[in-house]
């Protein structure tokens, strides 16, 4: 009976889809075409239920069954992280996209001032998505559409304001920006241990954690990453910075402050998954949480904000476009909440999102008045 986070509830074998709220509630727009079509729903640790799409009802319960299953014969290889990592690097052509996609996203950024919502901000954005085996092409990024909230009261000690907004969760796809702890340059600076395997996604995974071998080394992740134990590709990681890599991300996060207050992160981390649609990989979700600690004696300031951006793929096709307009790029300097409009509560229309928990939709009527 409790609820399932981050359950992702897609059409068979289409790049259409959406995951569950905090509460456990989705909200998922499909054309009328598709109505007959199945439904997949599925989430690490249960079972998978595939229902005709047109079966699911406004505020039905959908009930998941943990997943239990018995394996007849089990083939023991031998292998170790390293091996793992260089298979991954091996098969990356085999198994993630070779050509580029233009992508439709659901991007939310939230700011909370100990524990109260302060401003809310989302949009729908387009991404243009080069082959993973190009490297040294970044995807580009352009807002569609996009609404906020007004600030629920004035930053007094720190005007909070994350640059980069969607240009930056982007690259939270660590395959395309070939993160260290899976880079063969860095490899050497970690620390890895293949802990168990499970089943993601009714897929059979390692799951191989990872810290530096230095505390020293900076900007060093520590976390797990599932590695596919057939394909090799990875399929979901989750990593935050360790203290070395919070030291370094006060210069990169903290553009400017008031004298005499004391802002610095302590806490940063991330989340990135992987879907399986006609037998390549692609980039699902994606979030990032920053927490800031700002202290001030003069003025008796104790304070922390936290800032959680959520990326959702919810549409994916094949195109030949190269570039996007340069006045339509959104670039890593560029304020995500300075470029959008105010909060319209039927702004969205036919676009899919991921639906606000309760905690959310109490702080929108707080913050508009609604």
């Amino acid at each position: 009976r409790d609820p399932i986070v981050y359950a992702s509830i897609s059409i068979f074998n289409k790049p259409i889809g959406t995951i569950t709220n905090p509460d456990g509630e989705f909200l998922l727009k499909i054309h009328p075409d598709f109505i007959r079509d199945t439904l997949v729903i599925s989430c690490m640790g249960y079972s998978q239920i595939l229902t005709p799409a047109y079966h699911i009802l406004d505020d039905e319960i959908i009930e998941m069954t943990p997943v239990s299953i018995r394996i007849k014969e089990v083939k023991v290889t031998a292998t170790t992280p390293h091996q793992l990592l260089e298979n991954f690097r091996e098969n990356i052509a085999v198994n993630y996209c070779t050509n580029t996609k233009l992508i439709s996203a659901f991007y939310r950024e939230t700011v909370k001032q100990d524990n109260e919502y302060i401003n809310i901000s989302e949009a729908v954005i387009e991404i243009l998505k080069s082959p993973y085996v190009n490297t040294f092409r970044d995807d580009l990024v352009r807002l569609l559409k996009g609404r906020r909230s007004p600030d629920v009261r004035r930053f007094q000690w720190l005007n909070f304001k994350l640059q980069g907004g969607p240009f930056t969760i982007t690259k939270l796809d660590l395959v395309k920006t070939m993160e260290s702890f899976i880079n063969e340059e860095y490899e050497n600076l970690y620390r890895y241990n293949i802990s168990k395997v499970v089943w993601y996604n009714e897929e059979p995974v390692y799951v191989v954690e990872f810290q530096p071998v230095n505390d020293k080394f900076s900007p060093g992740f520590i976390g797990e990453m599932y590695v596919h134990r057939e394909t090799f590709a990875i399929v979901h990681a989750s990593f935050r910075f360790n203290k070395s890599g919070l030291r370094e991300a006060e210069s990169m996060m903290i553009k400017k402050k008031p004298a005499g207050v004391s802002a610095r992160p302590s806490y940063v981390s991330y989340q990135v998954n992987y879907q399986k649609l006609q037998g390549k990989w692609h980039l699902a979700n994606a979030q990032a949480s920053v927490k800031i600690r700002v202290r001030s004696k003069r003025d008796k300031l104790n304070s922390e904000y936290h800032s959680v951006s959520d990326l959702l793929i919810t549409d994916s096709k094949p195109t030949e476009l190269k570039r996007f307009p340069r006045n339509e790029s959104f670039t890593q300097s560029d304020i995500f909440v300075e470029m959008i409009h105010d909060y319209d509560e039927k702004f969205w229309e036919n676009y899919n999102i991921i639906k606000p928990d309760e905690d959310l939709r109490n702080a929108l009527k707080t913050l508009t008045g609604n």
